[in-house]
């Protein structure tokens, strides 16, 4: 029983549901190299698979700063082969060399595989990756469709905008938390005007006495 624990616990990670790295490496490739696909297609499908793939890698603990210097070498083959600086089997073999040296940073912590679940949050349906996992051949028609339909994923992701897995802005607080102006007391908490005592309390004019307590010009005599 000890043994089959100690086994288990050196065994690299392979567990029912994920789809080896050389396929995925192979996919990598064909999309690259589709021929009938549309260059923007291709590249926004690629950008969107290598993010998945690197943030996966990521969060099972391949450092940031190799997964990085991967991703650098991606940008910069991705603007050689938009800008019509390569062509297209140069552009698949440098992909997959860089899909290799992502499978090697993996194999460094034992992973051997990628989830299905994130396949399918590529936009890889399921299809695709029954082909993937038996390895079958996709046509070229296919493999143009999927790029398509990658693309397409990625595109509605960015204009949805970020997840709420990441927390939206109101997370930090709307600017109500911080307390509505009127909590710190509306004007008229100082005291209006009138509490001071309107002019008529320090007596209106006639408190002095009218005129004619003074007495009326008659009172002096008549002429």
């Amino acid at each position: 029983m000890l043994l089959l624990v100690l086994l288990c616990a050196i065994a690299p990670v392979v567990v029912a549901g994920t789809v080896g790295f050389e396929p995925v490496t192979k996919l990598l490739r064909l999309i690259a190299t589709a021929e009938n696909a549309d260059k923007e297609t291709v590249a926004t499908a690629l950008a969107g698979f290598m993010e998945q793939l690197v943030r996966f890698l990521e969060t099972q603990g391949v450092p940031s700063e190799a997964s990085e210097r991967v991703v650098e070498e991606f940008e910069r083959a991705l603007e050689e082969f938009l800008a019509d600086r390569t062509t297209a089997d140069d552009f698949g073999q440098e992909i997959a060399a860089l899909a290799r040296g992502l499978q090697e940073l993996a194999g460094e912590r034992g992973i051997r595989g990628l989830p299905v679940e994130i396949l399918q949050r590529i936009g890889v349906d399921t299809e695709a990756i029954e082909a993937l996992r038996e390895g079958k051949e996709l046509s070229p028609e296919e493999i143009v469709e999927l790029a398509r339909k990658i693309a397409e994923r990625v595109i509605a992701e960015k204009e949805a905008g970020p997840s709420e897995e990441a927390g939206p802005p109101e997370d930090a607080g709307p600017p109500e938390k911080a307390g509505p102006p009127e909590e710190a007391g509306p004007p008229e908490d100082a005291g209006p005007p009138e509490e001071a005592g309107p002019p008529e309390k320090a007596g209106p004019p006639e408190d002095a006495g009218p005129p004619e307590e003074a007495g009326p010009p008659g009172d002096k005599g008549k002429p």
